[in-house]
């Protein structure tokens, strides 16, 4: 009897045990709030309708959808809506051609990758191809690639079974291969130092040298028009040369370029040159025995490569893609501008689209609807600008300037004033009436307020370390050295005291009343006692042992309140309560895709900038609830960032730019497989970028769809 009602006692607590189990997974699933790991985000159709209260309403049909799914809509001032697709490569192109019905990918590994591009937005990948060396230059004529790799000199490859490709000759150089044109049965080769050959390539199978022209420098790119071959050749400028029936080449004209020449374009009676720390230039060339310089255009940014398709010239740049018209008497007009999430290498245009590979990505792109952006929202800097923002006003550092700046939305910004310094500004900071910049060689500047238009120096402080952050509180400016923070007073004098921290580099500092927060390699999250200036003392530290890493110097912590807010490559963002400095501890963490390499915290607000090349928006109105909100398309390669009501003002590598802030809005999700949202009246004219996004362990999920209002 006992061992009958000890069976049915297992029975019955077997069956509760199922019975629970079941309800949890209904609940789990019936839950539309809950967004489970088997749930994808698509977007199969959209519409606007009319709603009663005269605002539009966008209609997204698809699935993936709940009550926890985003929605963000923002101009798209990056014309995302011209990238048709992409396409995962390798981390580092070289090059780049294209037929239409197949592309290859010079990927600077010794692959060559070939793929299936008859769909455009949808490239797919049919194969690869070894070879000797790797790959940094590409050109298709018929069913045959010619390949430049590097110290393996030419390779040729045939493609008439594009999914079977084989290599059927090399041709040995002297130095090193690199960017080639096909021109009339002969190849034109870039070979480093070695200058260019010429290349009889009419039997693919025995390509024969029958040409060279020495360079003083290292060739970068090259093109042939007619018998006129016209050579970027770093800080030689453009080379022309024309070309003798026997493949000799003699020079009969150049032209010094502003800068090192790294890419050239011509159509035989134009040239257009571009490179670094120079500008788009534009050359009459037909003289060439005197090129006559005819325009110069600022770029801002180093030029990888220039492509001409009628009378659109397509610049590809460190940002992405802009594209310039040519106007009857062959001036250019900027006239649309595509930015990417990576750098965009090479450009290979063909009709209305173009195929752009950059650092890991192949974009096709429709180059026939180019658009400018909204407004005069960019002003030209010099390199690695850095940037501090008080009131309405945003200073900004150019090379051994610091200029003083507005911004008004839709117009664009304003130099007020700029202040010369005797070397290049590396660092910048702004707090309490007073701006700190620091140069290259680790001067520090203190500027006064008192006229903030043009603010007057101070003092200088000499002869420290390479300086790695500065934070100041009323009484105190504490200055981060490699492995050591020095304390000044405010108003100027000799150094009262310093911390050394032998453990691990300073990455990034906080004060908080009397006491500074550092944030340090090895040693984690350290908690100084300031409250006697001349005996700084660790007295705690949190977050145990962030991890060191080659990403570990991109650790940021900012303050907000009594709140600290650290930025790290594996954590993410983390939030910490320091109202008892002494025992702060650990409120919430939000992981975050990619890794997490700077941030900045606005009014409950933050934007972080990750490896990916993205700018997160975050909502921390709450900071023991974090949410990721979504993606600021056009962010790419960010120094930094001040937020304004509205919009992004950041620097990148050469310019200070004004991004909107995407608007959240409230969807309505009613119906499975349905989000309603009502769009506000006041949205601008033009083409809308509407992001849906979900998110879920530390992973999100993205969809855009482009309105044209």
């Amino acid at each position: 009897m006992v061992d009958r009602a000890q069976k049915q006692r297992m029975q019955i607590l077997a069956c509760v045990i199922a019975g629970a189990l079941a309800l949890y997974a209904w609940l789990g699933l019936s839950n539309p709030g809950r967004i489970t790991v088997e749930q994808t985000l698509s977007v199969q159709s959209f519409s606007i309708e009319e709603s009663p209260t005269g605002n539009p309403i966008l209609q997204l049909r698809g699935s993936g959808f709940s009550e926890q799914t985003q929605v963000l809509i923002s101009p798209d001032i990056s014309n995302q809506h011209q990238i048709l697709g992409t396409f995962r490569t390798w981390q580092s192109q070289f090059d780049v051609a294209t037929n239409g019905k197949i592309t290859i990918v010079a990927d600077n590994k010794n692959d060559l990758q070939i793929l299936d591009t008859t769909d455009p937005a949808h490239p797919n990948l049919l194969t690869t191809l070894a070879l000797p060396g790797r790959a940094t230059g590409v050109a298709l004529q018929g069913h045959y690639a010619y390949v430049g790799c590097t110290r393996a000199g030419l390779a040729i490859v045939d493609l008439a079974i594009p999914s079977k490709p084989r290599l059927i000759s090399t041709l040995n150089t002297p130095g090193i291969a690199g960017k080639l044109v096909y021109h009339q049965k002969r190849i034109y080769l870039v070979d480093g130092q070695n200058g260019v050959l010429v290349i009889d390539v009419s039997d693919p199978s025995q390509p024969l040298q029958v040409g060279h022209l020495p360079t003083k420098s290292i060739t970068w790119d090259l093109t042939v028009q007619n018998d006129l071959l016209l050579v970027a050749n770093g800080p030689d400028g453009l080379l022309i040369g024309r070309i003798q029936n026997d493949g000799g080449i003699r020079v009969v004209g150049q032209a010094p370029t502003l800068g090192r020449a790294f890419a050239v374009a011509s159509d035989g009676d134009f040239a257009y040159t571009a490179g670094l720390r120079m500008p788009l230039q534009a050359w009459d060339i037909r003289n060439p025995g005197n090129p006559t310089l005819v325009q110069e255009v600022e770029v801002g940014a180093r030029t990888h490569e220039l492509a001409l398709e009628g009378n659109r010239l397509l610049v590809a740049l460190q940002s992405g893609v802009r594209t310039f018209h040519r106007s009857e008497n062959n001036r250019l007009h900027m006239v649309g501008e595509i930015w990417t999430d990576t750098g965009i290498r090479q450009i290979a245009p063909l009709g209305n689209l173009a195929y752009a590979v950059g650092y890991g990505k192949l974009y096709t792109v429709d180059t026939s609807t180019p658009k400018l952006l909204p407004g005069n929202e960019r002003i030209y800097l010099g390199s690695n600008p850095q940037l501090a923002g008080r009131d309405n006003l945003l200073y900004v550092t150019s090379d051994n300037h610091l200029l003083t700046v507005t911004h008004k939305p839709g117009e664009g910004f304003t130099t007020l004033a700029s202040t010369e310094f005797p070397d290049r500004l590396s660092a910048i900071h702004f707090g309490h009436a007073r701006l700190y910049t620091a140069d290259i060689f680790n001067n520090v500047y203190v500027m006064d307020m008192d006229r903030p238009h043009a603010p007057m120096m101070a003092y200088r402080l000499p002869h420290l370390s390479k300086v790695v952050s500065l934070e100041n509180n009323p009484s105190l400016l504490a200055v981060a050295e490699a492995k050591r923070i020095s304390f000044y007073p405010q108003e100027g004098g000799r150094k009262i005291s310093h911390l050394d921290l032998p453990k691990g580099q300073i990455l990034d500092l906080a004060f908080h009343d009397d006491w500074l927060f550092v944030s340090c390699a090895k040693q984690g999250l350290l908690t100084v006692d300031l409250s006697t200036p001349e005996e700084p003392t660790v007295r705690a530290h949190k977050v145990a042992s962030w991890p060191e890493s080659q990403f570990s110097r991109y650790n940021r912590i900012r303050r907000q309140g009594d709140t600290l807010f650290a930025s790290n490559h594996e954590l993410g963002l983390v939030s910490l309560d320091i109202d008892r400095p002494l025992t702060p501890y650990e409120i919430d963490s939000l992981q975050l895709p990619g890794y997490t390499i700077n941030l900045w915290v606005h009014n409950g607000q933050a934007l972080t900038y990750h490896s990916a090349g993205t700018l997160c928006l975050i909502d921390m109105s709450s900071p023991s609830k974090m949410k990721w909100v979504g993606e600021i398309a056009g962010a790419n390669r960010i120094q930094e960032v001040v937020q304004r009501e509205g919009h992004a003002l950041l620097t990148d590598n050469t310019s200070l730019r004004a991004i909107p802030i995407p608007r959240k809005l409230t969807p309505n999700y009613s119906v499975p497989g349905l989000l309603e949202i009502e769009l506000p009246s006041d949205l601008p004219e033009g083409t809308l970028e509407v992001q849906i996004n979900n998110y879920l362990q530390g992973k999100d999920e993205k969809r855009l769809v482009y309105l044209n209002l």
